[in-house]
């Protein structure tokens, strides 16, 4: 197990620093305990969440070239429509 010189104090960066080594110490100690499995237990969310984020900042650019598409279709037809009478 990993071991770190003890500081003392009881001030709020001290806080951190132990809270910030003892959570990477646990997910070391995870992760040589059983790969796959903390793997899993990060990965799986992590995922998600990336799925959400990407899904709402690109959906306004997917919803744009949909309306940018229906323009140019009603564009292509009132040209049609001024054509089929020009005889």
């Amino acid at each position: 197990m990993l071991t770190k010189q003890a500081n003392g104090g009881d001030e709020l960066y001290y806080r951190l620093m132990r809270m910030a080594f003892d959570g990477q110490s646990l997910i070391r100690s995870m992760y040589k305990g059983n790969p796959i499995l903390t793997l899993f237990l990060f990965g799986l969310p992590l995922s998600f969440l990336s799925i959400i984020i990407y899904t709402s900042c690109c959906s306004d650019i997917l919803d744009v070239k949909e309306e940018e598409n229906e323009e140019e279709e009603d564009q292509d037809e009132e040209e049609e429509g001024k054509h089929q009478f020009d005889y």
